[in-house]
């Protein structure tokens, strides 16, 4: 790593963790702001029944109920980095035999019919949050996950086979648990105003008693070919075969 790269990658970490704010307990959303380079996307409870297998219906005290998740948009004209924060806790998602994901990607686009994720097709560089213990290493540098419940950061994107994505296992964060409140800030930043070229980063907090702890802090540059110049960010989960619901809070997106 060059020094120009090295300053890149400090400027990155030092943005990512002045997104992250204060703790404010269980108080209310705060007030919609006027500025175009930040957007609060409100609260969402994801759930999905054992028998909906690739659907999840997700209900939105903004947006109302849909199945499947995308927000697509241009990026801001001159934008380097896109940031999504957001807390997240479940009472039934992490259990042993859990076989299922849930992937949210910055920078991206999306699209599938109806919300069935066999048609598929999208871009983006971002999360996974769940089992990825079973993905093979079939990219140098991705191997899979250690823990069938965590987190790690992943990237997808089209090539001439079709849908293609890549889990970088060496990422993942301590093992994730039911009934815990967790907190998440990523970010996707461009490298010298290159949208061939990105760092990714995430800080993962746990909610304790004493108040907000960091137990993971990764960053990295994107060595996969993904190429995500979108200006959108997407939601969604594949491949579970129990129940679960989970609610996500305070969803809100930025713009440097």
């Amino acid at each position: 790593m060059d020094q120009a790269e090295r300053a890149d990658l400090i400027g990155a970490i030092g943005a990512l963790q002045a997104l992250i704010p204060p703790d404010v307990g269980q108080a209310p959303l705060p007030a919609p702001t006027s500025n175009p380079m930040r957007i609060e996307h409100g609260d969402y409870l994801l759930t999905h029944p054992a028998a909906a297998r690739n659907q999840v219906r997700v209900e939105s005290s903004r947006y109302g109920q849909w199945v499947g998740h995308i927000a697509s948009a241009e990026p801001p004209r001159g934008a380097v980095a896109q940031r999504l924060s957001f807390e997240f806790s479940s009472d039934s998602l992490f259990v042993p035999g859990n076989l299922g994901h849930i992937a949210v990607g910055l920078r991206a686009d999306s699209h599938f019919e109806g919300g069935d994720l066999s048609t598929l097709r999208l871009s983006g560089r971002g999360i996974v949050i769940g089992n990825v213990g079973e993905y093979s290493n079939s990219r140098p540098g991705c191997p899979a996950t250690s823990s069938p419940n965590c987190m790690a950061i992943e990237t997808w994107w089209l090539d001439p086979i079709g849908q293609t994505n890549a889990v970088l296992g060496w990422t993942e964060s301590p093992e994730l648990q039911n009934n815990r409140r967790y907190r998440v800030a990523i970010e996707a930043r461009n490298v010298a105003n290159d949208e061939a070229e990105c760092y990714i980063a995430f800080i993962l907090e746990e909610w304790l008693v004493s108040g907000w702890r960091v137990i993971a802090d990764r960053v990295t540059y994107d060595y996969t070919p993904a190429l995500a110049p979108g200006g959108g960010w997407f939601l969604l989960e594949v491949f579970s075969e129990h129940g679960w619901t989970m609610q996500i809070r305070n969803v809100i997106e930025e713009w440097e």
